[in-house]
Formats: structure tokens, sequence, C-alpha cells
């Protein structure tokens, strides 16, 4: 009762806010700063590490990319007209994947350590989402993917492909964990016509001569308006879960997502009894001609066999153009989590409840522009205010430079973190630039990082990075590519 309560005030409150002109909302896939309107804040994944790339506009090159320091990884990404290879040595151990696409009957192959997913996620999701609920944008729904993992945490070793045939859409798809301790198969067909998808899929998993299945059924119809689609899915032990989505608006402003039932845990997709999770968000993008925002809530349970935790969160982030050369970003975020712990002890006592606040805010300031004849220089200023679990606001201060003239492009970026007792932050951590993982900071400290990059010729670059955040080791990064 209480989860359909949130979920009413949480439609009601929301369809109450913004009369604005609305712009677009961005395209599925789209990157992202981190400070950019979308904000991240860093606890979004619940301690799972990501990598968010930006879509490979090339059609062909290579890029490779040497860390040195705390963290030692290396790096190999290479791209030729709709084929990919992608490999990861890292600390987490050695990953890869060779992937291709294309726009005939065979639409996509991938092999080697991968993540699989189908339609909403009600059957096989990603992970990830434990943490966080938002209403994505994207206008498709379609069977099973098995993708290039993007996380060491994640990633099996399998193997996928899918094929087109017509408005028929059929997705096979094998993986197994390390070791081979846990194997798993899926399979879906849809149909696709006049804006409306029909399909199911199903799979199977093997642990430790322990079997499970489970199968879904899921619908979407694509209108001038709107987008809606749905998913149902049920295990062999019984377990449902649902899962309803809606873009709505002329300009497919509004965002909805429910789920009901118990969800895809982390380790076992299949087993739906390990983590159950309700809850529903709502989201609007507004805009102007000199600026944008967006406005979210949501209302998130999730129930495992010790715990029952309820998260409520609102956030706001918004864009103004000052002039051709400065910006300025605001963003705020407030949720309020109570947990209920089950009694434990040989004396009997009632269950555990507590309940914490936590808000954030954040405003940058971002200048500067390239001159007739002169250099490209850039400068983000940016503070943060953290509180939760303590009377006062902790502060976390960042500049970040940047100077690109000719073939060399420079940057350089300060932080200095002060928290008080029990806070936490969370900083970009300065690795890869498209890694996504965020560092969690306490207590007080600062952070240094520079690198530099050189462009040979039309085609080719070469870079170095070097970040310091004591009481650490320094770290070092070398990078280095060509396209065509």
């Amino acid at each position: 009762m209480r989860a359909m309560k949130d979920v009413t005030a949480l439609v009601a409150a929301l369809m109450v806010c913004g009369a604005c002109a609305t712009v677009p909302a961005p395209p599925a896939g789209m990157y992202a700063a981190p400070d950019s309107a979308g904000t991240v804040w860093g606890d979004e994944y619940e301690e799972q590490y990501a990598e968010f790339e930006e879509p490979v506009a090339r059609a062909r090159g290579v890029s490779a990319e040497w860390v040195d320091g705390a963290t030692r990884s290396t790096r190999l990404d290479a791209f030729s007209s709709g084929a990919r290879v992608r490999l990861r040595r890292s600390r987490s151990g050695d990953f890869g994947a060779v992937s291709w696409q294309g726009s005939g009957v065979l639409r996509e192959a991938t092999a080697g350590h991968v993540t699989p997913s189908v339609a909403e996620g009600a059957l096989v999701g990603d992970s990830r989402t434990s943490a966080d609920l938002r209403a994505p944008t994207w206008t498709h729904a379609q069977g099973l993917r098995v993708e290039a993992s993007s996380s060491p945490w994640s990633a099996m070793r399998g193997a996928g492909v899918v094929i087109a045939p017509g408005n028929f859409r059929v997705g096979l798809g094998a993986c197994e964990t390390r070791g081979a301790a846990r194997r798993a198969g899926f399979a879906s067909i849809d149909r696709s016509a006049g804006g409306i998808t029909v399909g199911m899929a199903g799979g199977a998993m093997l642990e430790r001569e322990i079997s499970h299945r489970g199968g879904s059924v899921y619908v979407a119809h694509q209108s001038d308006a709107s987008f809606a689609c749905g998913e149902v899915a049920l295990n062999s032990s019984g377990g449902v879960r649902t899962v309803a989505r809606l873009v709505a608006g002329e300009r497919r402003e509004w965002s909805a997502i429910a789920i009901a039932g118990a969800g895809p845990a982390r380790e076992e997709p299949l087993v739906f009894a390990r983590r159950e999770r309700w809850g529903a968000a709502l989201e609007r993008r507004d805009g102007w001609g000199w600026g944008a925002c967006r406005t979210g809530l949501s209302s998130l349970s999730r129930r495992d066999a010790d715990t029952d935790i309820h998260r409520r969160r609102a956030f706001w982030d918004g864009v103004w153009r000052l002039s051709s050369e400065a910006r300025f970003e605001l963003a705020a975020r407030v949720t309020r989590e109570s947990s209920l712990r089950a009694a434990g002890g040989a004396i009997a006592s009632l269950p555990e409840e507590q309940t914490y606040d936590d808000w954030r805010a954040r405003v940058t300031l971002r200048t500067g522009g390239a001159a007739e004849a002169g250099p490209l220089v850039e400068n983000a200023y940016r503070l943060e205010w953290v509180q939760n679990r303590s009377g006062r606001p902790g502060t976390v201060a960042t500049w970040t430079g940047r100077v690109r003239s000719g073939a060399i492009d420079g940057r350089l970026s300060a932080t200095a973190h002060a928290l008080h007792q029990d806070q936490v932050a969370y900083e970009p951590d300065v690795a890869p630039l498209s890694a996504g993982y965020y560092t969690v900071v306490a207590g007080k400290g600062a952070t240094l990082s520079a690198s530099l990059r050189v462009s040979l010729g039309a085609h080719a670059w070469l870079g170095a990075a070097v970040s310091k955040r004591p009481p650490g080791e320094p770290r070092l990064w070398i990078s280095a590519g060509f396209k065509t």
C-alpha cells in the first residue's frame, strides 16, 4: 500500500510541473558530461564500474591506452565499417569482445565477454539499475541483445547473434561465468508492423546442477505523439515481474516507468526471489532558446531476505547560456531513504528501522572559447554541497582549464573537498576518458591531474595524463590512436 500511495503522489506532483516550450529528448546513448543537463552524481551504480563511451563517429580507427600507478590497466579499441574489437586488462581481470552490426538480415553478432539484455529488463536486465530508478527516453523495444560488456563486474564469456528476416527479429545467445560455475542460454523472437512490436523471450540457467528457467512477453506501440511498452516475465519458481514504460508529448518531453514484483538479481537474472523491486519514476524535459532543464521524481522499494529499503528521490538540473562564451549550470537532488532490517541475535527483538536524508546541490560556470586568431581557452568552475547525516553541508570545489592551440591540447584540473563526519561525495576518476567510475571521497583532501594530447597529422594522436590524490601514489596514462 505504501508503494502504491507513493506512486500516486509521484504522478500527481510532477503532472503540475513546468509549462514551458519543450525541446526533443536527447537520442538514446547520447554521451553527456557529468556536469551537463542530466547530471550524474556518481552513486547511481552503487559501486558498479561501467564505461560511458562517445558514439563512434569514424568508419575506421584504432585507439590504445596504457595506465600505470595505483590502477594498472591496458585497453585497445579498433573500428572498421560496423566491426569493433574491444580489449581490456586490469586488476579485475582480462576481458574483451568482437562485435559487428549491419543493416541486412544479419543485424548483430558478438563474441567474447558479453552482457545479455531483453526488452525492458523484466527477464534479463542491467544490474546497475538497482541503485537508482530513472525513466528512459528511448523509443524502441526489442528482444535479446548480447552486447560487448562495458564492465568487468558483469562480464560473462559468451556469444550472441541477431537476424532480421522481413518484419521478424530473432535473437540467440549463450554465456557462462568465469570457471563455468553458471551457464545460461537465451532466445527471443518478435515482429514489428504498423508501429506495433509483439515478442516473447525465454532463457534457462544451470548452476551447480540446479536448473532455472524463465520467459517473458513484451509489447510496444509507437505513434506520432507517444511510445508505450510493457513486459511481463515469469520464472520456474513462480516469481513474476512486470515493467511498463511511456514516452509522451508533442516533442517527447515526458517519460515514465513503473516496475512491480521481483527483479533480476545481480548475480542470477533468472532467480527473481533474491531481490524484489517495486517503484515508479517520472521525468519532464523543458527547453528555451537560451537553456534547458530536467525535472524528475522517483520512488523505489527493494527487498531481500534481510532488508527492506524504500528510497524516494527528486532531482532538477538546468543549463543557461549567458553568452556565446559563458554557460551556467545548476543541479540539485534530494533523497530520503528508509531501511528496515531484520532483528538479529539470540534475544527476541523488533526489526531495526532507520531513516536518513541526503541532499546535494551543484553550480558550475563554464567560460571561454576560440578567438579569431588565437588558441581555444576554456575554464570550468564548480562548487558542490553535500549534506547527509550531519547538520552542516560539506563542500567540493573543482577547477578545470583547457588550452588548445594547433596540434596541442592541454588540460589541468584541481579538486578539493572538505566534508564532515559521515559525509561522502563522489569524484569522477580521472582514469581513461571513457571510464565512468567514480571514487568515493570523505573528510578533507585534494586531487590534481593534468593531460596533454598531440595530434600527429590529420589521422593520428599521442597523449599522456597524470594524477595525484594523496596519500595514494601518482597514476600515469599513456594513450595513442589513429583514424581514417
